[in-house]
Formats: structure tokens, sequence, C-alpha cells
């Protein structure tokens, strides 16, 4: 059953992205000036609607996983866990795709050679592009073939960390379906930075703590009373949340720069003009 629900992810996450791309390229086309433009356009929300699509059903499982399971959090299995991994785990390697064609659309990459432009694509996704394959090819695995039934709750509390995606993509499809609103969008990257902080990094202690709780022991003695693979795996993932965080947090003080430094020469701009007027007048 295992390959068929991976066979259903494939054709859902395919066919969901080019549905919506057929869509989109006859709706922009009132927006944009070039073909070019709309192609891009089309081809980024498409892959940002289905990434917020499959963090709503990844979230959605893991509150039913965790709904199921917390009276006996290392004991108690949800029917629901393993059937949606092996139908969402094909997103991870849809999503390399979407982002390569998303990343062909751009004008610099038009026109190139498929073998320099996907060189350019992995030099600035290498991050991304190892954080899916780790996914597929090794946390897959872990989770539907080495835990021998075990942990479905903290299964279910991973599957959350998926709950800032949406608001991550949003920012993208106000921009590009031409929706973009300052106010908008300073109040929805602020959401996103405090869900990602909660649910990607803050998620790790609480695991521990309810762990700890579970066996009666202190915090402190919870990674010597599990198996060392679960402490590595949990820090790899860990660490690369806090990677991400801190990029996250670079971003944001770069545009609130760049805001300030804009909002200044209009402001500035503004008091020439006054000026200007006064004297006329």
């Amino acid at each position: 059953m295992t390959l068929v629900y991976f066979t259903l992810g494939v054709v859902f996450f395919l066919t969901l992205f080019f549905l919506i791309r057929s869509f989109l390229r006859v709706t922009l086309v009132t927006k944009y000036e070039h073909i070019d433009e709309v192609e891009e356009a089309a081809t980024t929300v498409s892959m940002r609607l289905v990434s917020a699509i499959q963090a709503v059903m990844s979230c959605s499982v893991g509150l039913v996983t965790i709904y199921l399971t917390c009276d006996d959090v290392l004991y108690d299995v949800a029917p629901i866990l393993i059937p949606y991994c092996s139908f969402g785990v094909p997103y991870m390697l849809y999503d390399i795709y979407a982002m390569f064609t998303t990343f062909q659309t751009q004008r610099s990459y038009r026109t190139g050679a498929f073998l320099p432009v996907f060189k350019s694509f992995l030099k600035k996704q290498w991050l991304l592009t190892f954080h899916h394959l780790a996914i597929v090819l090794v946390g897959f695995p872990i989770v539907v073939y080495f835990r021998n039934g075990k942990g479905d709750f903290f299964m279910g509390c991973l599957l959350l960390t998926e709950l800032s995606t949406p608001f991550y993509n949003f920012r993208y499809i106000l921009q590009k379906m031409q929706w973009y609103k300052p106010t908008l969008v300073l109040v929805n990257d602020i959401v996103f930075m405090v869900l990602f902080f909660i649910c990607r990094i803050l998620l790790f202690p609480y695991m521990y703590s309810v762990y700890a709780k579970y066996k009666q022991l202190h915090l402190v003695q919870v990674p010597w009373s599990i198996p060392l693979k679960c402490n590595v795996g949990c820090l790899i993932i860990l660490a690369l949340q806090v990677v991400w965080f801190r990029l996250i947090v670079l971003s944001a003080r770069r545009r609130l720069r760049s805001s300030d430094v804009n909002g200044g020469k209009v402001r500035v701009q503004n008091a020439v003009n006054h000026n200007h007027v006064e004297k006329q007048w």
C-alpha cells in the first residue's frame, strides 16, 4: 500500500500544480504586459499555492495524530499517519521540480542551457534541496520502517512544523498577483516569524518535555534516556531550522532598512516640494 499512496501523491501534487498554472496563465494576462511575465507569475503562484495546500494537509494530519495519541505518547497509534506520510513524501520531490521550473522562468535564466541553469539553481537553493532529499531518503524510511510503531505522537508534532509555511508563501502570492499591501505584508511576516519560531524551534524542547513527563523524568535526563539516533535526528532538524530562522531574521532586517531608506527619501522629497511651493507662494 505504501507504493500506492506514494504514486497517488506524485499524481496529486503534479496535477494540482499544472491545473493551477493553466488557470493562472489565463487570468493573469490582464495584469502583465509580456507573456514571459505571465509565465513567471503563474508558475510562482502555482508553486506557492501547492506548498500552502500541502502545509494545511500536513498540519491537519498532525493535529489528528496528536489527538489520537495524546493518552500514550509512545505507544498509541494513529492509523492516518503512515498512509499520509507515504502520500505526502512525493511532495518533496515534486517541490524540487516546481522550484526549478519557477527558477527557469526568471528573466536571467529564461534562455539559458539546462545544465548551467540547474547548477545556478542548486547554488541558490542547495539548503532547501538538501532538506527535501534528506526527508525522502532518510526521514521517510525512519518514519515508516524503523520506528517499530512507536512515537506517532511525536511524528504528529513534527508535521506541525508546516504551520508557518502558508504565511511564507502568502507574501509571494500577494506580490505576483499584484495584491501587495505594505501593512498586510508586515502583519503576515510577523505572524510567519512567530509561528516559525514556535513550531520549528520551540517544538523540540516541547517534545522533550512531553517525553520527560511521560517517563517521569527531569528534562535534562531525557537526552540520556532515549536512543542516540533520536537525539542526533532532532539536533540535525533543529540546526536546519535555526539556520533558516537566522536567514529569515536577516532578510526581515534588510527589508525594514530598505523601507526606512525609501520612506526617508519620500519624506525628503515631500519636504522639498513643500518648500518649493512655499517659495512660489
